[in-house]
């Protein structure tokens, strides 16, 4: 059986909640358990949709208790005053238990080259703090730019889509930080064919629950043509792996 760590989970209150979508925290690691996901990376819907830092400092009073349940926040360059400096950051982060970032450049409207990223790149890279970001917040180029830019930094991009296998294998190819997210990654064999050229580690398994059904995402993975051990390592071993590296 498949021990799945999603990459890509949201919980707290949201401003648009679908029609039979989970409303609460509650309901989203319910609704995950019933999928099969035993551990997933959180981070909090009012960090995306509102203000980050009040949804950041609001993650740990909705995950009090759930060791399983990895925190992750949302952030942006210190630039103007509202995100803390690099030097009180990763304690912060040590004492919340965070041990991953996401990036949300487009909607907070921010640079991703060094001359506004360099700061925070250099601390992330010496503690092995991956970060993570959805294609709807950058593009192929920028993101070819920013994993060359910061090549000793993880980067993993988020919900690639179905569309991106032709950018996704050379950016594989040049980009040896890069890790993939399986969200819709649905192309015909796209992730087998991946898989056998670049190797089932570069890939991250990703639900994107509760605003995507976790169940989908567990099927992609479960009835693919992956072999057992690239399975393993997909659904989960490859996410455990770079958390463990984290070292605040």
């Amino acid at each position: 059986m498949l021990n799945f760590y999603d990459a890509r989970c949201f919980v707290g209150t949201r401003g648009n909640i679908p029609p039979g979508a989970a409303a609460s925290t509650a309901e989203t690691l319910a609704q995950l358990s019933r999928c099969g996901i035993s551990s997933a990376v959180c981070c909090h819907s009012a960090a995306l949709e509102g203000d980050p830092m009040m949804g950041n400092s609001l993650l740990e009073s909705e995950l009090p208790a759930a060791p399983h349940f990895a925190r992750q926040w949302v952030m942006a360059p210190a630039c103007l005053g509202d995100f803390p400096e690099t030097e009180a950051l990763l304690p912060m982060m040590k004492a919340s238990g965070v041990t991953s970032l996401r990036l949300i450049p487009q909607t907070l409207g921010h640079s991703l080259r060094p001359y506004a990223m360099k700061k925070l790149m250099g601390a992330l890279e010496e503690c092995h703090v991956p970060l993570f970001l959805d294609l709807a917040e950058t593009s192929w180029e920028q993101l070819y730019t920013f994993c060359t830019d910061f090549p000793g930094c993880t980067v993993v991009l988020t919900e690639p889509g179905y569309r991106g296998i032709r950018f996704i294998d050379p950016l594989l190819e040049s980009c040896k930080n890069l890790r993939i997210g399986t969200s819709n990654l649905v192309a015909f064999q796209a992730l087998e064919r991946l898989c056998r050229k670049h190797g089932a580690e570069r890939f991250l398994f990703e639900s994107g629950a509760p605003l995507y059904s976790a169940a989908a995402a567990v099927s992609l993975i479960t009835y693919s043509g992956l072999s057992g051990e690239e399975k393993s390592f997909v659904a989960g071993e490859n996410l455990r792996i770079l958390l463990e590296e984290v070292a605040l």
